[in-house]
């Protein structure tokens, strides 16, 4: 059973929930938070897309970890992201790297993500 299936398969409960809320006055807000993978299982990390998808703007796979974990574990991550339509953010210390060995351009094109986070360190 696929996220999406899981999803349509609690749409009646979420709605009853979503109800609740709104009697409550919470209000509900767009998908605004990127949580980081800093290096957690697959399994882990898929349950909590499936969990809070909802909620995310996006998905940072962080550190170096997906470079150098298994790639079917790295790829279950991208293909949870991808299925709930999160874009994937990488950057920080790895495209850092790729800059100061001159080997962006490779870097970019073996990078999962749809953005890349930059920034000026020191």
């Amino acid at each position: 059973m696929t996220v999406d299936d899981q999803n349509r398969a609690l749409e009646p409960e979420r709605s009853q929930i979503q109800q609740y809320l709104d009697h409550l006055g919470v209000p509900s807000f767009p998908p605004r938070t990127v949580p980081f993978d800093p290096g957690y299982d697959p399994d882990t990390v898929v349950s909590h897309i499936a969990q809070s998808s909802h909620l995310m703007a996006g998905l940072k796979l962080s550190m170096t970890c997906w470079q150098i974990a298994s790639f079917r574990a790295t790829q279950a991550k991208i293909d949870a992201a991808h299925a709930c339509g999160l874009p994937l953010v990488t950057g920080g210390a790895s495209f850092e790297i790729a800059v100061q060995r001159g080997t962006l351009e490779r870097f970019l094109c073996h990078v999962p993500s749809t953005r890349h986070r930059l920034r000026r360190g020191g």
